[in-house]
C-alpha cells in the first residue's frame, strides 16, 4: 500500500532534512504503550541497602536478603528479600491476627491517632519493634532454590499486604511517626520503600 508525504513548495533543495515515513498505528494496541521489560533480580544474597526515607542524611533502614535453608533439604529453601530498621528507627507491629505478632498496616481508609497507639502499646496489642531490643526483619519477597515443584521466580510472602508500613523515626531532633509504601516487581524482585506521609508524635497519621 502506498502513502503520500505533504510536502511544502521547494522541498529537496539542497539542506532539506530527509522526509520522516508517517507513524503507523497498531489497530490491536488500543492505546497502550509498549512497557519496559522488569529488571531481573538474580536469586541470591545481595549486599545490604541502606536508605535514607526522610532525605535528611541519615539512613533509616536497609533492604537486605538472606537464605533461609529448610531443615533436613540438604541446604534447599528460599532467598528472602525484605526490610530492617535501623537504629533509631522502629516499626509498628500487631498481634491482632490469630495473636502472632506482623507488621502493623495502615490503610487509606484509615487514620493512627494518638489514643489509637496509645491504647494499642498498652493493652499489649502493639509495640514498637526496634533493632536496639530485637532482630526485626520483615520478608516482603522469596525466590526458591533446590525446590522441586515450585516456580524458580520471586514471588511476595504474607507480609507483603496491601498497605503501609508505620514506623517511628528521629530527623532533626525530633521524633515523627510515618507510613510507608513497600514498592516491588513480581517475578522481577526488585524492592524499594517510599514514604507517604509522616507527623511529629502526638498527631494522626493518614495517607491521603
Amino acid at each position: 500500500m502506498k502513502q503520500a508525504v505533504r510536502v511544502p513548495n521547494g522541498f529537496g533543495d539542497e539542506g532539506d532534512p530527509i522526509p520522516r515515513e508517517p507513524i503507523k498505528e497498531d489497530p490491536w494496541s488500543f492505546g497502550h504503550e509498549a512497557q519496559e521489560p522488569q529488571v531481573m533480580v538474580p536469586p541470591g544474597v545481595a549486599p545490604d541497602e541502606p536508605v535514607d526515607i526522610h532525605d535528611d542524611e541519615v539512613d533509616d533502614l536497609v533492604i537486605r536478603s538472606m537464605d533461609e535453608d529448610w531443615h533436613g533439604t540438604d541446604g534447599s529453601g528460599y532467598y528472602v528479600r525484605g526490610i530492617s530498621p535501623l537504629p533509631g528507627t522502629a516499626f509498628l507491629m500487631t498481634n491482632t491476627r490469630w495473636g502472632v505478632w506482623g507488621p502493623y498496616h495502615l490503610t487509606e481508609v484509615d487514620a493512627l491517632t494518638p489514643e489509637n497507639l496509645a491504647y494499642g502499646l498498652k493493652s499489649g496489642t502493639m509495640r514498637w519493634a526496634s533493632p536496639l531490643n530485637e532482630p526485626v526483619f520483615i520478608d516482603v519477597l522469596r525466590h526458591p532454590h533446590g525446590l522441586e515443584g515450585v516456580p524458580m521466580e520471586w514471588s511476595a510472602t504474607p507480609a507483603a499486604s496491601p498497605g503501609y508500613l508505620v514506623y517511628s523515626t528521629t530527623s532533626y531532633g525530633r521524633v515523627y511517626i510515618g507510613a510507608m509504601e513497600v514498592l516491588y516487581t513480581l517475578p522481577g524482585g526488585e524492592l524499594g520503600v517510599r514514604s507517604q506521609a509522616w507527623v511529629e508524635e502526638g498527631k494522626v497519621l493518614q495517607v491521603r
